[in-house]
């Protein structure tokens, strides 16, 4: 992989083989968008819930590469867990696990927000 001067390799490589940015149609799916692109970013996050596990999750986002990988890294990792697993992760478990540098930190919370957002629709 190229060494870049702001990404890190692991970064890039979510980056580079997101398999997660996608739409979903249907009567179980949740979504939620958060962001502005003034600030720069936006995230639309969506979630296929059966019962009490999280079937698919894909995502759409306009914004820098760290925001991509953040959210490919957290539509894969909530896929088959349960709701009750998914709310405990946090802008701090996303930041630690691509080694975002603090200039990042607030990508890190955008996706943690639109993960939140969509699990507070549960049930509307």
């Amino acid at each position: 992989m190229m060494k870049h001067p702001i990404y890190n390799e692991i970064v890039l490589s979510y980056f580079f083989n997101t398999k997660q940015a996608d739409s979903l149609q249907g009567g179980s799916v949740l979504s939620a968008m958060v962001g502005s692109p003034a600030q720069g970013g936006v995230l639309k996050l969506q979630l296929q819930i059966s019962g009490d596990q999280i079937k698919n999750a894909v995502f759409k986002a306009y914004g820098n590469a760290a925001l991509i990988a953040a959210a490919e890294y957290l539509c894969e990792t909530v896929i088959g867990l349960s709701i009750a697993a998914v709310q405990n992760i946090n802008a701090a478990d996303i930041a630690a696990v691509l080694s975002l540098p603090r200039s990042l930190f607030s990508t890190a919370l955008l996706v943690e927000d639109t993960l939140k957002t969509v699990l507070g629709k549960r049930g509307e």
